[in-house]
């Protein structure tokens, strides 16, 4: 009887004041505004739910695994761009980051792009 008063009372916490918010749904396409030399696949699932916390670096190797791109194509993570309403976004930034700073269209799922790295013609 006593370790059904325990689980009772471990059942009955309330719950967090506030729930943290951390996940967050976004859309993660090819770049089809470039040319196809730089175009990768489209995933089979572009809605994505992730922590909100989730870096560039991370979504990169996300995307190498599901296109198979290090076993097939031999194409190193750091030459995928992920963009932003068409301007790249750093490794090290976060989703909410991106999100509050980068796109502008308030109360829509983000919408993120990748492509291969462009290589300046300036060298």
């Amino acid at each position: 009887e006593g370790t059904h008063a325990k689980r009772q009372k471990k059942v009955a916490k309330p719950p967090p004041a506030q729930p943290k918010r951390d996940e967050m749904n976004f859309r993660l396409l090819p770049d089809d505004t470039v040319d196809a030399a730089h175009c990768l696949p489209r995933l089979d699932m572009t809605l994505i739910r992730a922590s909100d916390h989730l870096k560039i670096s991370q979504l990169k190797k996300y995307l190498m695994m599901k296109l198979h791109l290090a076993d097939r194509r031999g194409i190193p993570a750091s030459a995928i761009e992920i963009c932003c309403n068409g301007g790249t976004v750093g490794d090290e930034l976060s989703l909410t980051f991106i999100e509050r700073t980068r796109w502008m269209q308030a109360g829509k799922a983000m919408t993120l792009t990748y492509r291969k790295r462009q290589e300046s013609m300036f060298g």
